[in-house]
Formats: structure tokens, C-alpha cells, sequence
């Protein structure tokens, strides 16, 4: 586990480097495909928290439609860039947060969690335990929303492996399978959505599995 941690937290100088040379009026205005998705799902006033926001596209776009936000991003530049372009908007709150480390929130905190390709660095047992912290905080019902790399991504296999389907090129990519993406959310939630498929991110083919679950309420 603390070597997992490692890999990740070794990846942060990587993260700020390219926030800092990123030309985010490419993507900063615009919303996701999977956010403009997610939302119709969303109850209204639902509260969101939002791992691994970057650019905080989605996080504004959620927040401007009157949901509570909460975004969250271990890089210290893209935050301070975030509050800085969109500090003024009221339903919208920017923190710096690790999410390999135990979640700082208390149980049923939210109703909603969104992680948009934010999940897929982690080794193993790193990612099972943010999903452990994932059902922890999410309300019973809550709406749990991720898109992350697939083993169909044409990045997969490429770069120094560290484990089954995790490969170290230029920073880590744990590619998800939609078995391994199940095993993930186990028993705790009631799968609505469980697909694969290819776009473009980034301007980049990918492969992706996304997934919408509910926590159970029982």
C-alpha cells in the first residue's frame, strides 16, 4: 500500500507542470459529454462532490445549473487557477485533496459523486479502498457517476508495467475492465449503467468504461 501511494504522489510534479503549461481555454468553457449526461440524473439541490475536477468544466457546469459543488484535485495549481477564473460562483467550492488518501468527509456527506477519468491511477488496493471511501460518503440512494481509461484504450500495454493492467508511461494508467469495474463498486451498489466504448478526450482516441450506480438503500 505505501509503495501504491508512492506511484501516485510521484505523479503530482507531472500534474502541476502540465496545469501550468496547459492552454485550458481549449476545454475550461465547455462541459463534458458525461457531465451533460449526468445531470438530468441529478435530484434537485442535490449536493456534488467531484473527484479529480482539473479545469473544473464540469464542476462549474453542475454548479451554474443550481447543484451545490464541491471539486476536488490533489494539484495545487489547477485549484488555485479554478478559484481564481470561477472563485465568484456561490454553489461552487475548489479544494485541494488527495483521493488515494482517506476521504476527510463524513459518512453520507453527498448526494452525488462524479469522477470523470480520475480513477484510473491507482494500483489495486488504492482503488479499492477509494471506492470503500466513495460508498462511505455517498447518501443511501446517492448517485455514483465515473468514466475511466479501458483495457481497449490504444495506451494500454505501453510503458513499464507495475501490475495487472496498470502501465507507467509518462504517469500511471490502471485500465478498467467492465469485470474490474464491477468487482470495484461490489455489493453496494445497484449498477444502472455498465458500458465500454471509444471517443475522443483530449483530442486522443480512448477507450473507456463508464459507470452509473446507485448506493444501495438496504
Amino acid at each position: 500500500m505505501g509503495k501504491s501511494k508512492e506511484i501516485f504522489e510521484d505523479q503530482q510534479p507531472h500534474w502541476e507542470s502540465r496545469h501550468r503549461a496547459s492552454k485550458r481555454e481549449i476545454e475550461a468553457n465547455t462541459p463534458s459529454e458525461f457531465a451533460t449526461e449526468i445531470i438530468s440524473l441529478l435530484s434537485a439541490g442535490a449536493t456534488v462532490v467531484e473527484l479529480g475536477c482539473g479545469w473544473g468544466n464540469d464542476a462549474v457546469y453542475f454548479a451554474q445549473h443550481g447543484y451545490p459543488v464541491l471539486a476536488i484535485d490533489f494539484s495545487r495549481v489547477v485549484i488555485k487557477q479554478n478559484i481564481e477564473r470561477y472563485g465568484h460562483l456561490p454553489m461552487l467550492t475548489f479544494q485541494v485533496a488527495n483521493i488515494s488518501q482517506p476521504f476527510p468527509w463524513e459518512s453520507s456527506s453527498f448526494d452525488a459523486v462524479y469522477a470523470r477519468l480520475s480513477l484510473h491511477y491507482f494500483p489495486d488496493a488504492v482503488t479499492k479502498a477509494v471506492f470503500q471511501e466513495i460508498y462511505h460518503i455517498l447518501k443511501p440512494a446517492g448517485l455514483l457517476a465515473f468514466l475511466c481509461k479501458s483495457i481497449h484504450d490504444p495506451l494500454y500495454g505501453q510503458g513499464e508495467e507495475i501490475e495487472q493492467d496498470m502501465f507507467m508511461r509518462g504517469h500511471a494508467r490502471h485500465f478498467f475492465s467492465e469485470d474490474y469495474a464491477r468487482a470495484c463498486i461490489g455489493e453496494g451498489f445497484k449498477v444502472e449503467t455498465l458500458q465500454s466504448g471509444t471517443a475522443s478526450f483530449y483530442g486522443e482516441a480512448s477507450g473507456f468504461v463508464k459507470v452509473i450506480a446507485r448506493k444501495r438503500e438496504d
